[in-house]
């Protein structure tokens, strides 16, 4: 029987972990996004903020205010609309997505005015946490265009979303139809990931390549061995 390279092996091993572990979290958890300034805050006004039809995850909800700073006031946001519209099929898988927010603000700090579409981009990920009638979303996103991008390019260009979802429908699967009736929550910089079960799969996978050493670098002296202990050499 032909026996796999060691460091071949091992490799491959830690390439699936780290593949697994760092998929996203879609329907079944969230993917632990934390927030910092600036940040956009919105609540909806209902009676339907959120639908998914099968095809799509919609969110149609209100810009109300913009922190600039850490400390800072936050700035009243005037026509204030969020728009994000995420490609998810039956199975929960992602395959696209925008976003846009729009609106009239003004930096009182700087008495910077910023109008029109403020900040607007992709969806590279999402994720989905069931709690009964209000559920929880986040997203990782990456901001492309609008009056507000420089200022979050300095910190970066990937955003996110956290939001929660109340008096909603969903169960936990995409494999129907559901809706929500309000969407409140923030769009901002990213500082971190939360995700605790990656760590546990990688510490996981490196106790395993651990043992797997032992095993054969112990398979190895073993066979050293052998000839001098039978007394032939195959």
């Amino acid at each position: 029987m032909k026996i796999m390279n060691l460091r071949t092996f091992q490799s491959s091993l830690l390439l699936i972990l780290l593949l697994g572990g760092t998929a996203g979290a879609g329907p079944t958890g969230l993917l632990g996004v934390q927030l910092v300034n600036p940040t956009i805050n919105f609540v909806g006004n209902g009676p339907t903020d959120v639908t998914y039809d099968g095809v799509n995850y919609n969110i149609d909800s209100t810009a109300l205010r913009v922190t600039f700073y850490d400390g800072g006031a936050a700035e009243s946001v005037t026509s204030g609309d969020v728009i994000l519209t995420a490609a998810i099929n039956a199975l929960g898988l992602l395959s696209g997505g925008t976003f846009s927010i729009s609106g009239t603000v003004t930096d009182s700090v700087t008495s910077t005015l910023y109008s029109g579409v403020l900040l607007s981009g992709t969806i590279n990920d999402y994720g989905m946490l069931n709690l009964g009638s209000t559920d929880l979303s986040d997203f990782i996103l990456t901001a492309t265009a609008g009056s507000l991008q420089m200022l979050f390019d300095t910190v970066g260009s990937t955003v996110g979303a956290v939001m929660a979802l109340e008096a909603s429908t969903f169960f936990g699967s995409f494999a129907q139809g559901w809706t929500a009736k309000l969407a409140k929550g923030d769009i901002g910089a990213i500082i971190a990931l939360t995700e605790p079960v990656t760590i546990w799969l990688l510490m996981f996978g490196l106790a395993l390549l651990a043992i797997i050493r032992l095993f054969f670098t112990y398979r190895s002296r073993k066979a050293l061995l052998k000839p001098r202990e039978t007394g032939f050499i195959k």
